[in-house]
């Protein structure tokens, strides 16, 4: 860890103020220059933050005992091989920071896995039909194969088939859970969760590790899916739920975002066609038009016949969903 506990510590304390989320605190850090720099700023230092009033800087000034709570959770963390990665470390992803990402990212496995540029995200109903299920894995470990990072929120349905899809395939893939990086959700898949860390994958949360199921927790952690991934991959919607506000996360974050073609009837579609008739999105009914247009990177699928048609096998695995 390239940062102090004490720091980080300092950091996520100011979260804990009466208005200052995440997005206020990255703010403070970033103007004030560090967390220490926010610690011994005077109240005048504060006038252009009408968020710090002088309640909130008394708070502020009497923190210690939340700064102490949080080093020690750090401090155990590292000690159970939890990497702690805030917003101002060197480690932090990227594409996460462009988007304006969490505060801090507790992660377990294989880190560096957040810094692929060949990422796919995948999301979709957890009552998603049997082919869905099928199609998203058979998906998942073609993209795999081909050496794209899978990326899922480990949810029953679509999530755990492109899981699945990547160890398939003995590939990559992260897990963003919605819920702390101690709280397997659904506990069903904590076995999968394990498997996925014992073979070199990841499991990521912004959460402290107890936290329990809520559902903001699974609205940030939608945002952080997308945020983290190149692609984006609807699979199956009736419309409404969380697959869909992780689309609107993936179009308000630029992110390019593909579906399956409605003619493959991979349940259900109501959500599918809206997105398709907002078109903020591309139909697809094979992996190559996903790779193809990552390779042209952009939004557009501008695809050469020579590098985009698939071979025989392949061909004829996914044209049972036709």
């Amino acid at each position: 860890m390239s940062v102090s506990t004490e720091k980080l510590a300092k950091a996520v304390a100011l979260t804990e103020l009466s208005g200052v989320a995440d997005g206020r605190a990255k703010e403070l850090i970033h103007d004030f220059g560090s967390p220490e720099a926010v610690y011994e700023a005077t109240f005048e230092d504060f006038q252009d933050y009408y968020y710090i009033d002088d309640s909130t800087y008394n708070d502020l000034q009497n923190i210690d005992n939340e700064i102490e709570t949080l080093e020690n959770r750090f401090e155990e963390c590292l000690d159970r091989n939890i990497e702690l990665i805030p917003e101002f470390d060197s480690r932090y992803p990227d594409r996460l920071k462009s988007v304006s990402g969490p505060l801090l990212l507790y992660a377990r496995g294989n880190v560096s896995l957040l810094y692929s540029n060949n990422s796919i995200g995948f999301t979709g109903t957890r009552e998603a039909s049997t082919q869905a299920v099928k199609w998203t894995k058979e998906i998942a470990e073609f993209l795999a194969d081909s050496d794209r990072v899978i990326i899922s929120g480990g949810a029953t349905g679509v999530d755990t088939a492109a899981h699945h899809g990547a160890l398939a395939a003995d590939g990559d893939t992260i897990v963003v859970l919605g819920t702390g990086i101690d709280v397997p959700y659904p506990e069903s898949n904590e076995a999968l969760f394990e498997r996925i860390v014992d073979n070199n994958g990841l499991i990521l949360s912004q959460r402290p590790p107890d936290a329990k199921p809520s559902r903001s927790g699974f609205l940030s952690r939608n945002k952080t899916l997308t945020g983290l991934s190149q692609t984006v991959s609807v699979v199956a919607t009736d419309g409404t739920g969380g697959t869909m506000s992780t689309y609107e996360d993936a179009v308000n974050q630029d992110r390019a975002i593909v579906c399956p073609d409605p003619e493959l009837e991979l349940n259900p579609t109501e959500g599918i066609e809206q997105i398709l008739h907002e078109d903020s999105a591309i139909p697809i009914t094979d992996p190559n038009e996903i790779l193809a247009m990552q390779r042209d990177g952009n939004n557009s699928l501008n695809i050469k016949e020579s590098e985009s048609k698939p071979d025989k096998t392949d061909q004829m695995k996914f044209d049972q969903f036709k």
